[in-house]
């Protein structure tokens, strides 16, 4: 593969995600498959630009963050966006339920919880912010001796006490949603926590 040009920053910064998400999306869903220099920094192509733009498109039309990632390295994301344009100009139908966005949940409970961490006095604190969130989303908290195949490999305890882990059932709903908010969350928490580190309130 030749003509990486963009580094990790700057395919951030046009693509208007952090590079958090961008090197989660990498490790889970291989997204992307970034040129490597000799000191081992990524250098990404136009054609990485489009392919997030891509997801982020599925993503807006309600498509879960894995599955959204599925169609774009098949090849097939346009095809889908096009489909779920013309759902969306077709004459809405009413339901007998409404049933929210997966991502719209996951996203509030996620501003809550950020909400949370601003207002923290300490910072072992955060842990119990994460660790509610994880359960609203209806993931579970586990320690490191109880992980499973079903574990994210996300520490919640930011050095206090014995790791805390993140468990949810692959493919479920809540491991969607987890691993849709709770990286970018647990990289701003991290901020929080050496914040309140270096001021003595830990």
């Amino acid at each position: 593969m030749g003509g990486g040009v963009l580094s990790i920053g700057e395919l951030a910064r046009r693509a208007g995600v952090s590079e958090s998400t961008l090197r989660a999306w990498e490790r889970r869903y291989g997204l992307l498959e970034p040129e490597r220099t000799a000191g081992g920094h990524r250098r990404y192509r136009l054609e990485d630009l489009e392919r997030i733009a891509q997801l982020l498109e599925l993503v807006d039309d309600g498509l879960a963050v894995g599955t959204a990632a599925a169609h774009v390295r098949a090849g097939d994301a346009p095809a889908i966006a096009t489909a779920s344009a013309r759902n969306r100009a077709a004459p809405a139908r009413p339901a007998a339920e409404p049933t929210p966005d997966v991502d719209s949940v996951a996203l509030t409970l996620a501003y809550r919880a950020a909400l949370r961490l601003l207002q923290l006095r300490h910072a072992e604190e955060a842990t119990a912010v994460l660790t509610d969130l994880v359960t609203a989303l209806g993931g579970r908290p586990v320690s490191a001796a109880d992980a499973g195949e079903d574990t994210l490999p996300l520490d919640l305890s930011f050095g206090y006490g014995e790791p805390v882990l993140v468990a949810a059932a692959p493919l479920s709903l809540a491991r969607m949603r987890l691993e849709f908010v709770l990286p970018e969350l647990l990289e701003g928490a991290r901020h929080v926590v050496d914040l309140l580190r270096d001021q003595g309130s830990a």
